[in-house]
């Protein structure tokens, strides 16, 4: 999945020996691929591969399907192609919060529903009584879908105020307070 206005991304793909690779939107021969590769001819530290770099560009939403093809120093090329398929999504979107306004009682729940986005509202949610990033702020107990639950207790009497953001696979986020 894509985030939602990304029309742009690296990709990074692992070769067994040093090679030139190419890709193109259709299913062509390697010497008819228009965008190649940046392929090193050192072995990845990590990863014990040779890498090959390439930036995908005019992205857009729904699927966005490549194909990739490789000839080694041999002069020897994949006969098959390998595709490669992201999906541009929508914005992810928070529909309901509860509870709103004046309540009475310690131990409310807050409960939250999420729609569109990279699958079809699914997404993790957390909370916060400050504002702050994502990755700073609390897992709700009940999530990783389009409903969301965190049960709070012992609140004291006091006004409550607090920020909700939402984060689908694709990296949509919706926010909240």
């Amino acid at each position: 999945h894509l985030a939602y206005g990304i029309n742009e991304t690296a990709l990074s793909i692992y070769t067994n020996e040093p090679s030139n690779c190419k890709l193109a939107r259709n299913d062509t021969s390697y010497s008819f691929m228009e965008n190649e590769f940046l392929c090193s001819l050192s072995l990845d530290p990590i990863y014990k591969f040779y890498k090959c770099d390439t930036l995908l560009n005019n992205l857009t939403f729904g699927l966005n399907k490549f194909y990739f093809k490789c000839k080694d120093k041999a002069n020897n090329e994949n006969t098959e192609s390998y595709e490669f398929n992201l999906h541009g999504t929508n914005p992810l979107e928070i529909t309901s919060v509860e509870p709103l306004g004046e309540i009475f009682y310690n131990s409310p729940i807050l409960k939250l529903s999420t729609s569109i986005g990279a699958e079809s509202g699914k997404s993790t949610c957390r909370f916060s009584e400050t504002s702050s990033i994502f990755e700073n702020m609390i897992t709700f107990f009940k999530t990783n879908s389009s409903i969301h639950e965190q049960q709070l207790k012992d609140l004291t009497t006091g006004s409550y105020m607090y920020y909700i953001i939402c984060r689908d696979t694709a990296g949509n986020e919706a926010n909240s307070n």
